[in-house]
């Protein structure tokens, strides 16, 4: 991924010319609503200006900068307590939210994460939803996303209009490993999903004929264990759309 937050375009023989947005922790922290408003300049002022965070219980000490690089979600300790990375959703504020991600445009967007403990008695997800900062399998009637639950197991999760489709446990994580995860739809609405650039599962992701705008995010939430890890490490998130007829 381009280090940077900037927007640029890509022309590529054969494709639709792109937009690309690609968001690193260097502009800030990613806070919760209250602090973008804040009236002590020094919490508003180190907000992250794309990236929100959200969920259940959090503070603004919910996220931190990782000394090796990214930023740390953590939930408050208690069960059902949940975080999450998406876009800024203040009117105007990015582009990450004003800009629609349709499963019609040859939407790309691709994270690189690390999970610092297993994940037992917890969920995480991250991908494409219409709702990325609720963390779960049945809120969103159209999501794309890999999801894991009380497990370091990986899977895939496609919802089309309440239609659910799981390929289960593909790859399992690895307490610190950096993992490289990215969705791909084609110029037909077909999903492909990819783990450190090799395409996993074949769920069904075929969206033609049911457009829908998704969003982009990164979650964890508590299950039972009611302990504050793991953390989340989100160390950038990039994702592009093709634009023009």
């Amino acid at each position: 991924m381009r280090a940077g937050t900037e927007a640029f375009i890509t022309r590529e023989t054969d494709r639709r010319d792109r937009l690309n947005l690609v968001w690193h922790p260097q502009r800030g922290k990613p806070a919760i609503l209250a602090d973008y408003s804040s009236a002590t300049e020094a919490t508003q002022c180190i907000a992250d200006p794309d990236m929100l965070i959200g969920g259940a219980n959090i503070t603004s000490a919910t996220s931190a900068a990782a000394v090796e690089g990214g930023i740390f979600l953590a939930v408050v300790a208690g069960t059902t307590n949940a975080v999450a990375l998406s876009p800024h959703t203040l009117a105007n504020n990015s582009p990450w939210e004003q800009v629609t991600w349709g499963t019609d445009q040859e939407v790309e967007w691709e994270a690189l994460l690390q999970i610092d403990a297993v994940l037992t008695d917890r969920f995480f997800h991250a991908g494409l939803m219409l709702l990325p900062a609720t963390v779960d399998t049945s809120t969103d009637d159209d999501q794309v996303k890999f999801w894991a639950q009380d497990d370091g197991a990986l899977d895939v999760l496609v919802s089309i209009a309440t239609v659910d489709t799981t390929v289960a446990g593909f790859r399992t994580v690895l307490a610190s490993q950096l993992v490289h995860l990215a969705i791909k739809f084609n110029p037909n609405g077909l999903a492909h999903f990819y783990c450190d650039g090799q395409e996993v599962g074949h769920p069904n992701a075929y969206f033609r004929g049911n457009a829908v705008d998704l969003h982009p995010g990164v979650g964890t939430l508590e299950d039972t264990s009611g302990a504050a890890d793991p953390k989340i490490n989100v160390l950038g998130m990039a994702i592009s759309r093709a634009i023009g007829a």
